[in-house]
């Protein structure tokens, strides 16, 4: 009875080490060797001990034309490719199709899953984004953040400054709310209940003077950075939270926040008076 065993192990991906033992049944020959490889050339040297002494062997060898596993990859990258391109544009169920096709190809890769799981979830609110219009540039932005899953409060604030200019969008304030809940926000957006011209931002302000009149400083200073992560020279938000501080006897703080007012409206005579209250 013939029998042959061997093994290799990769050095690197562009090295192996390999053995081998034939035995008829006893040993017959030790084989040991190195295998080195560049995109379609690979080069081999083995030793072999037998009964008779020992040989060197050299091989070279020459892959022609293309493997299937490397057609196959192609073909997932070019799905993945015209997926990106789509996603950027807002055609988010063209993108979608192409990255479901992409994960039939490859159901391995984790990166493919992760995106169509991402992407689906916000889909269901909002299929499309196109143009250049500011809502759907800023709700565009909003779920390329989300789907990239790096930095979510981002995603959070641009889907806010989107909502706040489309409050009557239920649609796109229920996709804020989901990446709201994902987040971790505390307390999600809700639609302005003011008059019907009260927007995000309207909304905002005036649930933080309302908690200053509560005596309920944390949460308006919590409000006034809800509309400051929008618009950071927003001069009403910080004329709030610079009011927060002071209350709260913190009136260095105050000082600090009620200087910027003045920086950005150098007319506002009120922060001025209360800038002479705490020097």
């Amino acid at each position: 009875m013939n029998w042959r065993f061997g093994g290799e192990y990769w050095l690197m991906y562009w090295a192996a080490l390999r053995f081998g033992v034939q035995g008829a049944p006893e040993i017959q020959e030790a084989d040991f060797g190195l295998g080195i490889k560049y995109k379609n050339l690979g080069f081999d040297v083995a030793q072999g001990v037998h009964a008779l002494g020992s040989t060197t062997r050299f091989s070279v060898t020459l892959r022609m034309g293309q493997s299937n596993k490397a057609k196959h990859d192609r073909e997932v990258r070019e799905l993945v490719r015209q997926a990106l391109q789509y996603f950027k544009s807002g055609y988010f169920s063209r993108a979608m199709e192409k990255l479901r096709a992409a994960m039939d190809a490859d159901p391995g890769n984790p990166e493919i899953r992760r995106m169509v799981t991402r992407l689906q979830g916000a889909i269901d609110y909002v299929p499309d984004a196109t143009g250049g219009d500011e809502v759907p540039t800023l709700t565009r932005r909003g779920i390329i953040s989300y789907v990239d899953g790096k930095d979510l409060k981002a995603s959070v604030n641009v889907l806010r400054h989107a909502f706040n200019k489309d409050p009557k969008n239920d649609r796109l304030l229920s996709l804020l709310n989901m990446v709201e809940r994902e987040a971790g926000v505390s307390e999600l957006t809700r639609k302005p209940e003011g008059p019907e011209i009260f927007t995000y931002i309207d909304q905002r302000t005036y649930d933080a003077r309302q908690a200053i009149y509560d005596g309920k400083y944390d949460l308006a200073m919590k409000r006034a950075q809800d509309i400051l992560d929008l618009e950071p020279n927003n001069e009403t938000a910080l004329e709030i939270m610079g009011s927060s501080f002071y209350l709260m006897d913190q009136k260095e703080k105050a000082k600090v926040i009620w200087e910027k007012v003045v920086e950005i409206n150098p007319n506002n005579t009120m922060v001025k008076n209360f800038l002479r209250q705490v020097k």
